[in-house]
């Protein structure tokens, strides 16, 4: 067995290669395919494509590129101890994870903007609305900052990652003080957990909203628990920053503290993005199972009584079964639409409709609310319950 595997052996588990890789890799695949869900029913269904979906695929860039990277920093001694390795691998190391932290820096702040801005469209009037613009402003003042000094943290911006350079120019998360860099890491966390705390509360009112469908509610309650994830992500990943102080604590030691913080910060934007998603793509995703596993069948039942008839339909589903019983008296006749839709019709006036007879053997007539009749001429369908 070689040295490396021997050293990844001995690493805790959330500190190896294979676990960074595959936690980041298959949260990411299950983002990109909640984003294409997303843009198609806007795209090719609802035909309405608005900032929210822009600033959701420009998170998605952003992720892609800090996870790559992120991934690519498993190759330059992340987790390991930075004793350990070599100056070089050390500012290869700074290098890749410089480029992943610029660009968490911009994805979780098109992330929030794209949610809020997704709230505009459901609240066109009132104080939600004035506080989401609010929020939509302060957050993207708040990301501009934030990923400015993700991006020059030093000038010239070499230094952040080649250590021989002077850091008489380097700044937040470019400098090689404790203390400042400490604050950087702490402030940007702690205002990113206010802001998920914030946007998801916005999100509270939709549940009191009536005439919401079953597949908006379940959609609604997807944005909740994705959205109560991402904030265990930035809760967690505060208090892993707090406890090592952004990797100085017990010792300066970088490359081994930083794996738990990476993986929560990928997880985080990840969540974000799927709970931005689903509001738009899960109608179309459940209409689609409907489609495909619900089966509907209806049988008629007539049975011969000495004062009438008695006929009974009954409609049965994959989710739910009825049954309606109408008893007719002489001189009445039960039509049926083409389409399975029943319904009650005069047969004077047989021109109204085009329908199909279920009695062929006699014919029975009668007023339209003639004694014992069943009639609702004013019922509305469910599609999930065909039946009278």
């Amino acid at each position: 067995m070689s040295a490396t595997l021997i050293e990844q052996e001995d690493l805790p588990w959330y500190n190896r290669k294979a676990t960074v890789l595959s936690i980041v890799i298959t949260f990411l695949v299950i983002t990109y395919a909640s984003v294409i869900f997303r843009l198609y029913a806007r795209l090719a269904i609802v035909k309405s494509l608005g900032w929210d979906d822009i600033t959701v695929a420009a998170a998605v860039v952003a992720a892609t590129v800090g996870n790559v990277y992120a991934c690519l920093c498993s190759n330059y001694g992340m987790g390991q101890h930075i004793a350990d390795l070599p100056v070089e691998t050390f500012f290869d190391w700074l290098f890749h994870f410089y480029v992943a932290n610029a660009c968490f820096m911009m994805s979780t702040s098109f992330i929030k903007i794209s949610l809020l801005l997704q709230y505009l469209r459901l609240y066109t009037e009132g104080i939600l609305r004035k506080i989401c613009i609010a929020l939509v402003v302060i957050i993207s003042l708040w990301g501009f900052t934030f990923a400015f000094f993700a991006w020059f943290p030093c000038f010239p911006v070499q230094a952040y990652w080649n250590w021989e350079l002077s850091d008489e120019h380097c700044y937040g998360f470019g400098t090689r003080s404790r203390t400042s860099m400490v604050i950087t890491y702490q402030s940007h966390s702690a205002l990113n957990m206010i802001f998920d705390v914030t946007v998801l509360a916005l999100s509270i009112p939709m549940w009191f909203r009536k005439q919401r469908t079953r597949k908006e509610h379940m959609a609604i309650t997807g944005l909740a628990v994705l959205g109560a994830l991402v904030i265990v992500c930035a809760l967690w990943r505060l208090a892993e920053i707090i406890k090592h102080e952004g990797g100085w604590k017990p010792v300066m030691d970088f490359t081994y503290y930083a794996p738990p913080i990476i993986i929560l910060a990928c997880l985080e934007v990840d969540f974000a993005c799927i709970a931005a998603s689903m509001p738009v793509f899960w109608p179309m995703v459940e209409s689609g199972f409907s489609a495909i596993f619900v089966t509907k069948e209806i049988h008629i039942v007539r049975h011969h009584r000495d004062d009438g008839r008695e006929i009974e339909l009954e409609s049965r589903s994959g989710r739910s079964s009825q049954t309606s019983q109408v008893t007719l008296h002489p001189k009445q006749s039960a039509t049926v639409w083409e389409n399975s839709k029943p319904t009650w019709e005069n047969s004077k006036d047989p021109s109204t409709h085009s329908v199909r007879q279920f009695d062929p053997i006699d014919t029975y007539h009668a007023p339209r609310m003639g004694h014992g009749a069943v009639v609702n001429e004013n019922r509305n369908w469910n599609n999930d319950r065909e039946i009278f």
